[in-house]
């Protein structure tokens, strides 16, 4: 509670106090400390509710200018969005290095052509994020991330094990995502799961569920 209201508190129980010394009559004395108890108790809350607005307000304006910060700071490097939420914020095409996305929030995040290396997204909420032609390198993890839905067409898992992922359930992929070898024989069960695009690529219709690398298509993903 703001030093304020303690402040109103303690002139509200001052003034009962003195009420109560000056006037001899009970029955006064009773009406005198239901009124005051009545403004003390009104003046409290009507202050409680401007400090409250007052905060919400400035925590708004806190906000707005971290993401004003992020959207304007490439490449990324040692980012943690802590406390802040990151919804609303477009990651497309920038470099993500050494970050961590621990427990965050990213669903419908896009992150489109991003290129992100030595980054933990373990227990991350990634259902429904775009990540089109993102480029996965390096130390990168998904433990327990959510990845259900998201959309993986061209996205690159250059020796990044998307397995450990909580779901992949639902995700869109296409002949242009490439998985790290052995991946696709390893996780039969993960790739009956997934919804594969069809392609075109030199004037023909390719539909699959991604390709290994050694032998992955390049360029972005369209019908």
């Amino acid at each position: 509670m703001p030093w304020y209201l303690w402040l109103i508190l303690a002139i509200g129980l001052l003034v009962i106090g003195v009420g109560m010394g000056l006037v001899n009559d009970r029955n006064i004395r009773f009406e005198l400390t239901a009124a005051i108890g009545v403004a003390l108790c009104t003046s409290v809350i009507v202050s409680f509710a401007v400090f409250k607005l007052q905060s919400d307000i400035d925590h708004a304006r806190d906000e707005a200018d971290w993401k004003e910060r992020i959207q304007a700071t490439d490449p990324l490097k040692h980012f943690s969005p802590g406390d802040h939420s990151v919804q609303g914020i477009d990651l497309s095409g920038k470099t993500i290095i050494q970050s961590n996305f621990t427990g965050a929030n990213l669903r419908g995040i896009h992150m489109r052509a991003a290129k992100v290396r030595d980054t933990k997204f373990t227990q991350t909420r990634m259902d429904g994020a775009n990540l089109v032609a993102v480029l996965f390198d390096g130390r990168t993890t998904f433990e327990n991330a959510d990845l259900s839905g998201s959309d993986l067409r061209d996205a690159k898992f250059i020796k990044v094990d998307a397995s450990q992922s909580k779901s992949l359930r639902g995700a869109k992929v296409n002949s242009g995502t490439c998985w790290p070898k052995g991946f696709k024989k390893n996780n039969r069960e993960i790739m009956k799961h997934l919804i594969a695009i069809p392609k075109i690529v030199d004037g023909k219709i390719r539909k699959e569920k991604g390709r290994e690398f050694g032998a992955c298509l390049e360029g972005i993903g369209g019908p």
